[in-house]
């Protein structure tokens, strides 16, 4: 026998003994595999402060974004070469849009807000994907680059839906 394997046995012998013979979960990892993002039916919500005026705007402009994205799925349907860049330009303003979906997050407590704010990345990313998405290049839209078009509309109208629900 070599020192080297020796020494391997003896290190592995002399660890296993020192080890528990039952590994106990830590209560740390007791949700394993569960989401860490809070679902709107577990959401604890401050319905005071969410009855307030300024929160109320907030929802009302955000439901008024939802259905500025319906819209301009509705236009893209009727007509697959339809400029969509001015309307998103005008509609989304990131400064309000980002105001607004800041405004609603004071009604929720900590880890509300981390699954709100979650679903706000996603919304502000999916606008700027969508309008460079929608940006004309060479003569017109082809059927791929309208149907990558039509996904992002659904993915930014789903996220606004996922984030309306935490406000009911």
């Amino acid at each position: 026998m070599t020192r080297s394997t020796f020494l391997t046995t003896a290190t592995t012998a002399a660890v296993t003994t020192l080890l528990p013979t039952t590994i106990l979960p830590s209560p740390a990892f007791a949700k394993f595999g569960e989401s860490i993002y809070v679902s709107p039916s577990a959401a604890v919500v401050d319905r005071e402060v969410l009855g307030s005026a300024p929160v109320q705007k907030s929802v009302e402009s955000l439901v008024s974004y939802k259905a500025a994205v319906t819209d301009l799925c509705g236009k893209l349907k009727s007509d697959g070469q339809a400029d969509l860049v001015p309307a998103i330009r005008t509609t989304f303003d990131f400064a309000l849009l980002r105001t607004s979906l800041n405004t609603l997050g004071t009604a929720f407590d900590e880890d509300t807000q981390r699954s709100l704010d979650r679903i706000s990345r996603l919304i502000i990313q999916d606008v700027q994907e969508l309008e460079a998405a929608s940006a004309f290049k060479g003569g017109g839209r082809s059927e791929i680059r309208r149907a990558n078009v039509e996904k992002k509309l659904n993915k930014l109208e789903g996220a606004f839906g996922e984030l309306l629900a935490f406000a009911k």
